[in-house]
């Protein structure tokens, strides 16, 4: 949270007339920002003499409120506070000149959870020697009608006087009512009685404030109808009347205290402090600023303070009837700028950037404008209903012509939407063109595809068959050969077998005598002397002079048959 100070919102411009004007840009820095502009808004204001410590009470109201958003824990003021926020000192020369409102609103939950925007405000004194009755009654006027919690500071006791001053705004009180209005127009009066001096009496805080106001306000039949009326007239004008007796803080506060630090203080000023800030804001304490039983927002605020303070630059004190139609004019002004936003939101959330139908649009505007007028229509009601013409005139007025800005906006799109659909038309047929042209190509190749996998099927078959007969003229090749290899080498082995024997007969033929043999068929059985079996004949020869027997099948030599008969 940034650093606040107190902001000049109402400054007085002293000459032979005193003068009290709006600073537009504080009020714009405040009440009028972004943020904030449509929050509810609680507005804890300090009025009375000058010199009785409104500003020092401020200055412990803004350090709380700080607390609570740090957190809000342990002690929230001790002897070393510093209370430099709203400028103070000890004396008896005027401090504060026109009003301050404290540049840092804080943002607290009410009892129903929702947000309130709180603001605080100081006050010129009243009636010191620079003030006229006029200046006097202007400040405390523009206070209490501006403010949800007016605390009324005063000094020791309430006396008569400081009642008369409320008489104001009784009779403006007896203007809001008729048959329909009943509620009281302002919210929360708070005595702060200041160094209350009766303790023993009444006892410091809101029960000794009950005690002593219930007395203060009671009515009698001795008392003069004046007196009597004035004080059924206060407690009907206000919804809520507390008094809370405070004591004196101390010799040392009373003196000049140039360094702005608390100090040492008196342990009841401490305890009874402890239990006025907080209570301010607790429970059902903290509640937004109403006008007519209803609530107000910050922007609500902001035109309420224009209207005000244009009646009370006067010459003199404006009636009460005049404050009620600036209150009036004020509320309406809000509510037309209300109505204006809602017409505004309704149309921006149904209609979408590509809308091209006047009959839908017609529709919306009907819609948004009906909404609109139901929230102007709910603005508090003050005055003659006829005061309100006027704005209700203004809202025609923007509605018609907020409806031929959307108008246009409209009318473009359709014309935007022709040409795109006389382009899409343009396109769709030169797609269809080319789609055509694309599936006749397509077919063509598709074709020429088929053909070259028929003619490259019908090579693969031709080139199998050659593959197969080639496969086929091989193998029949590879078996001649093979049975002529095999014939060349069954005659090669017989020529072999052939060469060997003949080879073995000359060797042996040549080695040996010739041999003397018998031949015995085979059939000759064993009692037949020599014989032979299967055309083996049997040979005798020497060798190295020893007789041999050898048998021979006409090819090569071999075994002596198992069946030879010899």
């Amino acid at each position: 949270m940034a650093a606040g100070y107190a902001a000049p919102i109402v400054e007085l411009y002293e000459g032979s007339k005193n003068i009290y004007k709006l600073n537009q840009k504080v009020l714009e820095k405040t009440l009028g920002r972004a943020d904030i502009a449509g929050k509810k808004i609680a507005l804890i204001s300090i009025a009375g003499a000058f010199r009785k410590g409104k500003s020092f009470l401020l200055n412990f109201i803004v350090t709380y409120l700080d607390h609570l958003h740090k957190g809000g824990k342990g002690e929230w003021f001790d002897e070393t506070t510093v209370l430099d926020k709203f400028n103070w000192r000890g004396g008896s020369d005027r401090d504060t000149n026109g009003i301050f409102i404290w540049s840092v609103p804080y943002i607290l939950e009410d009892q129903s959870g929702e947000d309130v925007v709180v603001f605080l405000m100081d006050t010129q004194g009243t009636f010191d020697h620079q003030s006229t009755v006029q200046d006097c009654a202007t400040i405390f006027a523009l206070s209490t009608l501006l403010s949800s919690v007016q605390i009324y500071n005063l000094s020791t006791q309430i006396q008569e006087d400081d009642l008369n001053n409320l008489r104001l705004f009784t009779e403006y009180a007896q203007l809001t009512r008729d048959e329909n209005r009943q509620r009281a127009p302002f919210q929360k009066l708070l005595f702060l009685v200041r160094d209350w001096p009766n303790s023993k009496q009444y006892e410091y805080g809101y029960e000794g404030g009950k005690k002593y106001l219930k007395k203060l306000l009671k009515t009698t039949f001795m008392q003069k109808k004046e007196l009597k009326v004035l004080r059924e007239n206060v407690k009907s004008s206000f919804e809520s009347l507390e008094a809370f007796l405070m004591p004196h803080p101390g010799l040392r506060i009373a003196q000049n205290n140039s360094e702005k630090v608390l100090g040492k203080v008196e342990e009841e000023f401490s305890e009874q402090l402890d239990i006025l800030v907080p209570s301010l804001f607790e429970g059902d304490s903290l509640e937004a600023k109403k006008i007519d039983g209803k609530e107000i927002t910050c922007r609500e605020m902001a035109e309420l303070f224009k209207e005000l303070m244009k009646i009370f630059n006067s010459d003199d004190l404006p009636e009460p009837k005049t404050i009620l139609e600036a209150t009036a004019d004020a509320v309406n002004l809000a509510a037309e700028q209300r109505a204006r936003e809602a017409y505004d939101k309704q149309m921006k959330e149904k209609i979408t950037s590509s809308l091209a139908d006047i009959s839908t649009l017609l529709s919306l505007h009907q819609a948004a404008e009906t909404q609109a007028l139901g929230v102007f229509s709910a603005r508090p009601k003050l005055g003659e209903e006829s005061a309100a013409k006027a704005n209700k005139d203004n809202l025609a007025k923007y509605f018609a012509t907020r409806y031929e800005e959307h108008k246009s906006t409209v009318q473009q799109n359709i014309r935007i939407e022709e040409e795109k659909r006389k382009i899409a038309a343009e396109q769709e047929a030169e797609r269809q063109r080319i789609k055509a042209e694309e599936e006749r190509i397509r077919r063509e190749r598709a074709e020429n595809e088929r053909r070259q996998r028929e003619e490259a099927e019908r090579l693969r078959r031709q080139r199998e068959e050659n593959e197969r007969w080639q496969r086929e003229e091989q193998a029949r090749i590879q078996r001649e050969r093979n049975e002529l290899a095999r014939q060349q080498r069954e005659a090669e082995e017989r020529r072999r077998r052939e060469a060997l024997a003949a080879e073995m007969e000359r060797q042996m033929a040549a080695r040996y005598s010739p041999p003397s043999y018998s031949y015995a068929p085979s059939h000759r059985s064993s009692n037949s002397g020599s014989g032979s079996s299967s055309g083996v004949r049997e040979l005798h020869f020497t060798r190295y002079g020893k007789p041999v027997t050898a048998y021979h099948d006409g090819r090569h030599f071999c075994k002596k048959p198992s069946n030879w008969d010899g």
